[in-house]
């Protein structure tokens, strides 16, 4: 986490992936938005994910999302 701070603020329009386990993507986003807060941060994950992936901001952003998801998702990310 504390490289994606500093990635963040060094890299304004870029995009970081974070990929964890399905049952840790809720601590992620919990953590990332206390420490991190003024980072976007987007969870790639359930049944309206590409809908969700549509509105990326114009700023760096981490998108947190599980194994499986990548793997069914891998050319789309």
């Amino acid at each position: 986490m504390a490289l994606l701070a500093i990635i963040t603020k060094r890299e304004s329009h870029k995009l970081s992936l974070v990929v964890c386990p399905t049952s840790v993507i809720d601590h992620w986003l919990d953590k990332m938005a206390q420490y991190i807060p003024n980072t976007k941060v987007i969870c790639y994950h359930g049944l309206k994910r590409r809908q969700e992936s549509l509105k990326f901001p114009k700023s760096h952003i981490v998108i947190v999302t599980s194994y499986g998801i990548l793997l069914r998702d891998i050319q789309f990310l």
